[in-house]
């Protein structure tokens, strides 16, 4: 069939085929939208099996690279003459626990150190932090004090949480404390040393 004779040449090959046939007879090539892309069924099915295996196995590969571990931070919400309290929250994948503290201010040339003990119900032990878990600890004084000389001007007040990990492992998480809210505190238990 000549163009003449309202035919037009394939795409691929060039035969001679209808002006109307969307596919040749000679190389089965499309003449519409469908003979611009040269991606096989064989090639179609592949990357259609690549997606679908990739969007299950997502969730075990990210398992697979998150370590498991507890990160546990915590920020200063107060404190009155008989107890301090912090919001601690773990933003790791594992448990953690909340064991005591240490509170620091300072008084004069010297940086005072206050034991604390977590209270859950009422008795002295670690407070248990879930994974991705909040929780307002509240701590008491437990009797232990120190004192140390500083330089002028170098001491400031803080909090310092300590921690037990999911793998066992004791950490120290502490944070600067503005120290005029912890002068009520440090006032009741000077007295004490």
């Amino acid at each position: 069939m000549a163009q003449a004779d309202g035919g037009k040449a394939c795409r691929m090959c060039g035969e001679a085929i209808k002006a109307q046939a969307r596919k040749c007879i000679h190389c089965e090539a499309y003449q519409d939208w469908r003979g611009v892309l040269t991606v096989s069924t064989t090639m179609l099915s592949l990357i259609v099996a690549l997606v679908s295996v990739s969007i299950t196995a997502i969730p075990t590969i990210k398992t697979a690279l998150t370590p498991d571990r507890s990160l546990v931070d915590f920020s200063f919400q107060g404190g009155n003459d008989e107890t301090i309290s912090a919001f601690v929250q773990n933003t790791g994948n594992q448990p953690a626990t909340v064991n005591g503290a240490t509170l620091r201010t300072r008084r004069g040339d010297k940086v005072v150190e206050f034991g604390l003990s977590s209270v859950n119900e009422g008795a002295a032990v670690g407070r248990p932090i879930s994974a991705g878990a909040r929780e307002l600890v509240i701590y008491r004084f437990n009797g232990r004090y120190g004192d140390r000389a500083v330089a002028k001007g170098k001491a400031g007040c803080s909090l310092a949480l300590t921690v037990t990990n999911y793998n066992s492992q004791q950490q120290t998480v502490a944070r600067a404390v503005p120290c005029e809210r912890l002068e009520a505190f440090a006032a009741a238990h000077d007295a004490l040393r």
